[in-house]
């Protein structure tokens, strides 16, 4: 099987994502948090080190803020707990809200050059069979998504959302043999587990 995207409305598309920390302060070095999920090219876990793109970026934006950082992986909603309570003092990546901005600390700078770490795309990948446009979609298997990010969330609410929760390869392996309608994930994690997993 092979696959298809469509990036369905703008808010979906675009994810502004950096380096969030909960409180200032004086400290030259930062326990960092991620999500645990492989993602390549972004995070990925080799000899027991977390890599990957976004960890390349932090280490470079630290080291020319001369702070030093440590990084560990849990669940995504571990995570945001953690910067809530002072377990870790920043996280990322990150999809701003305004929810999300009620409880942690984004760059207020309203040009999003100035201070993006990462700009993210999050097509909904399809069957290279599928006739799936957005006006007339109306949900057979429903399409998924990462638990608990702004994509579930937006097509939770459109009630387009998979009755299932998959993550992200599970999720293609599902639109590849047609049981679900389509996987919301980002584009290059996307590409690159259909690819390492052989899907097209």
């Amino acid at each position: 099987m092979g696959f298809r995207t469509i990036h369905c409305y703008v808010t979906l598309l675009l994810a502004h994502c950096g380096l969030f920390i909960a409180q200032v302060n004086a400290s030259s070095s930062l326990k960092i948090c991620h999500e645990a999920n492989q993602y390549p090219p972004y995070i990925y876990h080799e000899n027991g080190q977390s890599r990957g793109l976004l960890i390349d970026i932090v280490q470079k934006a630290s080291q020319l803020s001369n702070i030093s950082v440590t990084f560990y992986g849990t669940s995504w909603t571990r995570c945001q707990k953690d910067v809530e309570t002072g377990q870790a003092d920043a996280l990322f990546a990150m999809v701003k809200t305004d929810e999300r901005s009620l409880k942690f600390a984004f760059p207020t700078q309203l040009k999003l050059h100035e201070w993006h770490l990462w700009v993210a795309q999050y097509p909904i990948f399809i069957n290279i069979n599928s006739d799936f446009t957005e006006r007339n979609y109306v949900p057979r298997h429903g399409i998924g998504a990462p638990l608990n990010y702004v994509v579930w969330q937006l097509l939770k609410e459109r009630a387009w959302l998979s009755p299932f929760q998959y993550e992200p390869i599970d999720g293609l392996k599902m639109v590849a043999i047609d049981r679900l309608d389509g996987y919301a994930v980002e584009r290059l994690i996307g590409l690159n587990l259909i690819a390492q997993h052989k899907l097209t």
